[in-house]
């Protein structure tokens, strides 16, 4: 995780998520990412391949409400790919300090409609009713940035960059945007 923090303060940008080794999103330093599909699913990354954060934990809770309100269909755990998350309606970014983020663009493909969408919209308002505070006013949603270089996704334990069953990986960070 410090390493990640670490190549996101080179990069200048706000978030970096990864995939694991695999190829399935995993998360954050600090946050939780997942998906909703254009079908009206809130996905997030598979139990045991992420820590499961609080504010991940809370939303997937408030996906029922949101799905007897018909914003959206249901929520699930599943594997990730990165075709599932350029497919997605909407990407998010949850986590104790980030709260709800929507992400409006993924290596240079536009997510959605390039703005926060309805999911991270009624989420971040049910985590801050949750909490007794009022909503921030939407900002703009953070861009993920194409990677400087490939970085090697390593799962326990570390292995040798010899090690045949090391991974190359595009690392997608995510860099805020004022547009």
């Amino acid at each position: 995780n410090a390493l990640m923090k670490e190549e996101l303060a080179v990069r200048g940008a706000d978030y970096i998520t990864s995939f694991d080794i695999d190829g399935f999103l995993a998360e954050g330093p600090t946050e939780n990412v997942g998906i909703v599909t254009k079908d009206g699913i809130l996905a997030f990354p598979m139990p045991g391949k992420i820590l499961a954060g609080t504010t991940m934990l809370r939303c997937m809770e408030y996906a029922k409400t949101l799905a007897e309100q018909g914003i959206l269909r249901g929520a699930e755990r599943r594997d990730i790919t990165e075709s599932d998350l350029l497919d997605a309606a909407e990407v998010l970014v949850v986590g104790t300090t980030t709260f709800v983020v929507s992400i409006r663009d993924y290596e240079g493909h536009v997510i959605g409609d390039g703005k926060p969408g309805p999911v991270a919209k009624a989420l971040e308002k049910m985590l801050f009713a949750d909490m007794g505070r009022k909503p921030s006013p939407v900002k703009p949603s953070p861009v993920i940035s194409s990677p400087v270089k490939p970085s090697p996704v390593i799962s326990s334990p570390v292995k040798t960059p010899d090690d045949p069953t090391i991974r190359r990986s595009d690392d997608p960070t995510i860099r805020r945007s004022d547009d």
